[in-house]
């Protein structure tokens, strides 16, 4: 994956230039492979140019920069950096709601995402209330029975167990 988004962005900067916005999309996922692939380093790399690229042709607020703040939480989470996890979690989130709303498979996700470093740091009952308004809103957009609802649920039951000394019908 990452030669085919190598391959990507030399073509685009060849007809658009080092700073063009279509560049943002292909760095984001450049940096996705890397971190997929444990190369935290050149996922960093491509996620600062990524950021770079955005501010410099979209603005610090396009939507384009949610999967990015997204995915630079991931690579802090796993980096042990939890007060910057938590940042770009709600950076993330406040641009997810303010361009798609509350109902939203991203503002989920991202809560789920946030809630793991409210867990990390034994605040419970902050995950909790993450983790429920992410199970809500996946059941109101899927069903009870969609697979996405599985994550949620599991981070959820974790939380109460710990929170609460166990677990009642979720």
């Amino acid at each position: 994956a990452a030669l085919a988004y190598s391959t990507s962005l030399d073509a685009r900067r060849a007809a658009n230039g080092a700073a063009h916005a279509s560049l943002v999309a292909p760095l984001v996922g450049l940096g996705e492979a890397h971190f997929k692939s444990g190369s935290n380093e050149l996922a960093q790399r491509a996620y600062d140019e990524a950021s770079d690229v955005l501010h410099a042709s979209l603005g610090e607020d396009h939507p384009e920069a949610i999967r990015l703040l997204r995915n630079v939480g991931e690579l802090q989470l796993a980096r042990c950096e939890p007060d910057e996890a938590r940042s770009s979690f709600e950076r993330a989130l406040t641009l997810q709601l303010a361009a798609f709303g509350e109902q939203s498979d991203g503002a989920a996700g991202i809560r789920n995402s946030l809630a793991l470093v409210h867990i990390d740091q034994g605040e419970w009952e902050e995950a909790e209330a993450l983790l429920t308004s992410a199970l809500w809103t996946r059941e109101q957009l899927h069903g009870a029975d969609h697979p996405d609802l599985c994550k949620p649920l599991l981070n959820l039951a974790t939380t109460l167990q710990a929170c609460h000394g166990s677990v009642t019908a979720v």
